[in-house]
C-alpha cells in the first residue's frame, strides 16, 4: 500500500471526545420543549438601552448589551419581534420539541428609533460569541 492510501476505518488517531462538549453554562436543550437563545454583542451604539423582545403576547427577559438570554417554548407557531404595536419586524418561528434556535439582536437605527433585528445563527457561530458575553441566571434572565 501506497503511504497515501489513507488507513482503515477505526484505525485513526483518536479524537479528543471533550473538544465538542457544551460549556457548563450554555442552557441545555428539553426534549419535550424548544429552547430559544437571543444573544447581543457588545456595541457602542445602543449600547445603554436594553433591548425588549416578545413572543406571541409574552416577554423574553431584557437582553442587555453584551449578554444572552433564553426562554423554552412549547411547540408550536410564534411570532418573535420588537415592536410590540406593530409588529412589522415579526420573524415567524416553529418551535419542535429538543430543538435549540439561536438568533443574534442587533440594532438597525430608523429616522426617529431603531428597531431590532433577530438574525438566525448557526450554533457553533452563536455558541463562539456567546463565550465572550457575559451570562445569564440559570433561568435565562439577566444577572
Amino acid at each position: 500500500a501506497s503511504s497515501t492510501t489513507p488507513p482503515p476505518p477505526g484505525t485513526d488517531t483518536p479524537v479528543n471526545a471533550d473538544y465538542r462538549a457544551e460549556p457548563e453554562w450554555m442552557p441545555k436543550p428539553d426534549p419535550e420543549k424548544g429552547l430559544i437563545v437571543v444573544f447581543r454583542e457588545s456595541r457602542f451604539v445602543g449600547g445603554g438601552a436594553a433591548f425588549k423582545l416578545f413572543y406571541g403576547d409574552n416577554k423574553f427577559p431584557k437582553l442587555k448589551n453584551g449578554s444572552f438570554i433564553f426562554v423554552y417554548l412549547p411547540p408550536g407557531d410564534y411570532q418573535l419581534y420588537s415592536d410590540k404595536k406593530k409588529r412589522r419586524d415579526a420573524r415567524l418561528l416553529q418551535v419542535e420539541p429538543g430543538e435549540v434556535y439561536y438568533f443574534e439582536a442587533s440594532i438597525v437605527m430608523g429616522m426617529l428609533k431603531g428597531s431590532i433585528d433577530l438574525l438566525p445563527t448557526e450554533p457553533e457561530i452563536a455558541k463562539a460569541r456567546m463565550a465572550e458575553l457575559k451570562k445569564p441566571k440559570a433561568d435565562g434572565t439577566p444577572k
